[in-house]
């Protein structure tokens, strides 16, 4: 736990929890690795609302990043996509780049929504804990990591857009 990180703000904790998954684990391991035969390291992302001054964890959210969730959910957090959205069957998370305070801003819903922004400062140090999951992931050399997920952000480019828009108008 001692690696987690977390970002504040008045109403929601963003956690990010590095994990490392054995690929011979099938009930634990996300669908993408199971032909893998070495780890994966991936993360949890979890918000929870402030209620009352403390985090509530009865109420939090918690996404496992699968390898195509960790190389979007990155991309985002490097603003080489303006949003990305993470779902499930019954709860979802929006990432969405705010263009005028370099911000990252989240909302997402399970039980009831919850929208957060998080600093610059955290969304680098989430940038650098997500950078390392994804190169500990890949058999994609350290150089040529930044190249693969440049080429990724362009291939999700267009939906990327749609989200940040839906997202505006659902904000309005």
């Amino acid at each position: 736990m001692a690696n987690n990180l977390q970002a504040f703000s008045n109403n929601g904790v963003l956690t990010l929890e590095p994990i490392e998954l054995d690929p011979n684990d099938k009930g634990e391991s996300p669908k993408e690795i199971e032909y893998r035969s070495k780890p994966f390291y991936t993360a949890n992302l979890e918000i929870a609302p402030i209620i009352n001054g403390r985090s509530s964890h009865q109420s939090k959210i918690i996404f496992r990043l699968g390898l195509k969730e960790l190389a979007l959910v990155t991309c985002v957090f490097l603003g080489l996509i303006p949003a990305f959205t993470l779902k499930r069957e019954d709860k979802w998370m929006t990432l969405v780049r705010q263009k005028t305070t370099g911000v990252l801003f989240i909302k997402s819903y399970h039980a009831k929504m919850l929208a957060m922004p998080v600093s610059a400062a955290d969304v680098f140090l989430f940038t650098d804990l997500l950078l390392s999951r994804v190169l500990q992931s890949s058999d994609v050399p350290a150089e040529l990591l930044i190249v693969n997920l440049r080429s990724t952000a362009a291939l999700y480019y267009e939906e990327s857009t749609k989200v940040a828009t839906r997202n505006a108008a659902e904000s309005k």
